[in-house]
């Protein structure tokens, strides 16, 4: 969602906390709380500068860190280390 410019919310355990960045690239809420995720549903909803500028700044994110290219050089990367 991130890579095609979508404000996301995800829930703040795991890998989802390595990569959004609280208020910066996406929202987070506490896992198995409800009322939680609703509040930041409602806040991207009632804040559409937030949500453009959340949208907006996960996609640079995306395309800085996570792009396929990068990830095969880092795999290259990797695989020349073991030969």
């Amino acid at each position: 969602a991130m890579q095609v410019s979508t404000a996301v919310i995800g829930a703040n355990s795991g890998g989802v906390i390595e990569i959004i960045d609280y208020e910066k690239t996406g929202l987070l809420f506490e896992s198995q709380n409800y009322e939680i995720l609703a509040f930041s549903i409602e806040k991207l909803i009632n804040n559409l500068k937030l949500t453009s500028d959340i949208a907006k700044s996960g996609q640079y994110k995306c395309a800085e860190k996570f792009s396929s290219c990068k990830q095969f050089l880092k795999l290259s990367e990797i695989f020349r280390g073991m030969i």
